[in-house]
């Protein structure tokens, strides 16, 4: 009977808004991922996030997290890795991430973690260290598990952006594997602490005979579990705040079409696994009749995709009638420059209506 009661209201729940304004007035909101399969309009979508998130007072930090970076085509503007503020849109910067920079920066901050003090005595555990290379254990141990190196570079980058003084950072994302190794980052991270810890424990004996033997000095497993427990806890947080949906969100973007659709249900699906809020969904590129138009299509071509689209987009709304679908125009020019951006993204907040 209860369940019966529950199905029951269920029914009468009114239907999602075809919108992301849920989204754009969110006052909890901290980051909004948007991903998707590759050439389905993502960094469009994530740039216009980011311009009426802008527009509602807030400041908004766009980071490009796809090794193919498209913000500064998107813009018509230079972004690199620092923050740089959105010609003709207050509130807006972008930044292009590096992985490999941020890489290889993890690698010197650890094997720096190991290294002799300068100003310390010349003779010692320290200098023994040093000189035999047992600082590099923690970037060691980084390359020896596998997706480590990539985990270790996104936790580094999610702590950039966290000191930051912005009110909300949008995401654009990589096609969607990468994404999901991403966002598989605190499993891949808690398995790669474990493997780490494992080695400096069999590793810890070894080191502890050679401080003894160089008449003491620092204690190096003591530093190296401080390591790892910095970056352990690290993974901690970005975890919490990946799983709150109050913090944070996931926009899935697609196009109407066979494997945009099964690569965004996969997505959906692997977003819950690992408990990523997800509640909306942008289904680019959809050709609309006008209200007007004539019964017959005067474009052979053009009437059979707006059939085929419109068969994916029955399966969208039935399968996502939990979610804010939005449905977006295909567009005759190009969406490049702030204005163009921020005309078509009015469309994320209010529902498209055609041309008579």
């Amino acid at each position: 009977m209860a369940a019966s009661a529950s199905s029951a209201v269920e029914d009468e729940l009114p239907p999602m808004e075809p919108t992301l304004t849920e989204l754009f007035d969110s006052d909890g909101l901290r980051w909004v991922f948007v991903g998707g399969k590759g050439g389905v309009g993502k960094t469009t979508t994530s740039c216009s996030v980011g311009l009426r998130l802008a527009a509602r007072g807030k400041r908004v930090l766009l980071v490009s997290t796809d090794p193919a970076h498209n913000l500064s085509d998107a813009f018509g503007q230079k972004f690199g890795s620092v923050p740089t503020p959105v010609s003709g849109a207050d509130g807006l910067s972008c930044l292009e991430a590096d992985h490999t920079d941020a890489i290889m920066q993890a690698k010197r901050a650890a094997a720096a973690s190991g290294a002799a003090d300068p100003s310390g005595p010349a003779s010692g555990i320290s200098s023994f260290i040093a000189s035999e290379g047992l600082g590099d254990i923690i970037a060691d141990i980084m390359a020896s598990v596998p997706g480590l190196d990539e985990a270790m570079s996104f936790v580094q980058m999610l702590g950039l952006v966290s000191s930051m003084d912005y009110d909300v950072v949008v995401f654009d994302t990589a096609p969607t594997g990468h994404t999901l190794r991403l966002l598989a980052l605190p499993d891949t991270m808690t398995k790669g602490m474990e493997a780490a810890f494992r080695l400096k424990d069999r590793m810890g004996p070894l080191l502890g005979m050679a401080a003894g033997l160089m008449g003491g000095g620092d204690d190096p497993v003591a530093k190296l579990t401080k390591q790892l427990e910095g970056i352990q806890a690290s993974v901690a947080d970005v975890r919490a705040l990946l799983t709150d949906p109050v913090r944070c969100t996931f926009v899935c973007v697609c196009i109407p079409e066979f494997l945009s659709l099964y690569e965004t249900e996969r997505l959906v699906q692997e977003l819950g696994k690992h408990q990523v809020d997800v509640a909306n969904v942008v289904v680019n590129q959809v050709l609309w009749r006008g209200r007007d138009a004539a019964a017959v299509d005067p474009c052979e071509a053009c009437g059979a995709r707006r059939r085929v689209q419109g068969r994916y987009l029955e399966q969208m709304t039935d399968l996502y009638e939990d979610f804010h679908l939005v449905r977006m125009p295909a567009m005759r020019d190009e969406v490049r420059g702030v204005e163009a951006l921020q005309g078509f993204a009015r469309w994320l907040d209010t529902p498209y209506e055609p041309e008579a």
